[in-house]
């Protein structure tokens, strides 16, 4: 089975005759993700759907019966941070983890943080990937950080913040998730899905 035969240019509008072959896509397109979050291994519904995938907030998102196919762009610039305070994080990242996240990364994260930026959909990583993650209580500290940083916050302190990412462990990370959690994933991958929750739950096999 063949990716083109249901994207046209990067985009399907779905009918629910193809959901069957979307789960066997994504199986094969993205088994990395699938085998490490379990993402089949029950139907997904309204109350486990925030255990089990990555949300973005889009200003701009797909309609909800469309899936898209895109590219993590690798020119991207800051829109809440300042530019010096957007390459020393990188700096630390690649220096901690071995990439930079601020232009490797696909910035993904719970159902209210992808809020924050836009209206939330679902992503998931195509092929090979890598990531760190950071959950409630460290997010909001980091943000405070950012804050303070602004104010000639020292370099060390954000540090100590950015060191408390984690780049392991994500199945059982996501399955402590609540609905209303705050937590960021940033994501190292070239190409990736993008779908509403809809269209996900009915994929997995979840007709209602």
């Amino acid at each position: 089975m063949k990716l083109k035969q249901y994207l046209i240019d990067g985009v399907d509008d779905v009918d629910l005759e193809k959901m069957t072959d979307w789960q066997k896509i994504i199986n094969k397109d993205c088994k990395q993700y699938v085998k490490e979050v379990g993402l089949f291994d029950t139907p997904i519904d309204r109350n486990n759907i925030f255990t089990k995938v990555l949300f973005r907030g889009f200003q701009t998102p797909p309609p909800d019966w469309r899936i898209e196919k895109n590219q993590v762009r690798k020119d991207r610039r800051p829109r809440y941070i300042p530019e010096r305070l957007h390459k020393h994080l990188g700096d630390l990242t690649k220096e901690m983890f071995g990439w930079n996240t601020r232009t490797e990364g696909l910035f993904t994260g719970s159902f209210s943080i992808a809020g924050s930026f836009g209206q939330p959909r679902v992503v998931i990583p195509i092929g090979k990937y890598r990531y760190i993650y950071l959950g409630d209580d460290e997010l909001e500290t980091l943000y405070i950080m950012y804050d303070l940083w602004l104010q000639q916050t020292p370099y060390d302190e954000l540090e100590e913040i950015v060191k408390k990412y984690n780049p392991s462990g994500l199945r059982p990370f996501l399955r402590s998730r609540k609905g209303n959690d705050r937590w960021e994933c940033i994501v190292n991958c070239k190409e990736y899905y993008v779908m509403s929750m809809d269209i996900i739950k009915q994929i997995s096999g979840n007709s209602k």
